[in-house]
């Protein structure tokens, strides 16, 4: 016995610790040789995925602007953001007019473009509806 464990059990954990140990010396090498393997494919996804967080970032920022474009009163009936989504909760007699209120905020956002080039930002409504789930 060491340490209350008999040396049959300590050797069969120490067997499975270099087990383990070579396993993960492999999923390394495997990693090593995949990174070092077609450079212009591996460049030409990473370019592909930086583009994507670009646009990614933009559009949350432009959906931000939108969010902060809105008026007092309307930025305090929202409830959640969902993606690209705004829920708010809204008196059913002011549903129309709030929904036209977001509309403009959001519309209202300018695009960074060159020179005398617009871009149109459009925004929409799948509601009112009297829960999130019921908006289509």
């Amino acid at each position: 016995m060491t340490n209350n464990i008999s040396t049959n059990l300590d050797e069969l954990i120490e067997q499975e610790h270099r087990r383990a140990a070579d396993r993960i010396a492999k999923l390394k090498r495997a990693a090593a040789a995949e990174q070092q393997g077609d450079l212009y494919n591996r460049l030409a996804r990473e370019a592909a995925d930086a583009l994507a967080a670009y646009g990614q970032g933009a559009a949350r920022d432009f959906f931000l602007e939108g969010v902060l474009a809105l008026p007092d009163d309307v930025a305090e009936m929202i409830r959640i953001f969902v993606h690209d989504e705004v829920v708010l909760s809204v008196p059913r007699d002011h549903a129309e007019d709030v929904k036209q209120a977001v509309i403009s905020a959001f519309e209202s956002v300018q695009l960074p473009c060159v020179e005398s080039i617009s871009v149109p930002v459009l925004a929409d409504s799948a509601g009112p509806e009297v829960t999130w789930a019921g908006c289509k």
